[in-house]
C-alpha cells in the first residue's frame, strides 16, 4: 500500500507541474495564482481520476473525458477567460500530462 501511495503522490506532483508550466505557457497568468490554482484543480481531479481507474476499473479515455471537463469549467471559472478557450487550455494540459506520464511508465 505504501508503493500505491508514493506512486499516486509522484504522479499528482508530476501532473501539477507539467500542467502548470503547459497553463503557464497557454494563460500568462501571474505565476504564483496560476501555481496555486494548478494545485487546486488537480486535487480535485486526480485523485478522482486515480481512484475510478485503479479501484472502480473504468476505462482511461472515460476518466480523461470526464478530467478535461471539470478543468475547463474550472480554468474558465478561475481564469476568467471564454470557454472556448478553456477548453483548449484544458486539452493541451491534459493532453501533454498524459503523454508525459506514458512516457514516464515506459522508463520504469
Amino acid at each position: 500500500m505504501n508503493q500505491l501511495l508514493l506512486s499516486l503522490v509522484s504522479a499528482l506532483i508530476g501532473t501539477i507541474l507539467i500542467e502548470f508550466l503547459t497553463l503557464f505557457l497557454l494563460i500568462r497568468s501571474e505565476p504564483v495564482n496560476l501555481f496555486i490554482y494548478t494545485i487546486l484543480i488537480n486535487g480535485v481531479t486526480n485523485p478522482l481520476m486515480n481512484y475510478g481507474l485503479i479501484f472502480l476499473d473504468i476505462p482511461l479515455l472515460a476518466l480523461e473525458t470526464g478530467v478535461v471537463l471539470t478543468e475547463m469549467i474550472l480554468i474558465w471559472l478561475l481564469f476568467c477567460v471564454n470557454l472556448r478557450y478553456a477548453c483548449i487550455c484544458s486539452l493541451c494540459a491534459n493532453g501533454v500530462s498524459v503523454i508525459a506520464g506514458f512516457f514516464w511508465m515506459a522508463l520504469q
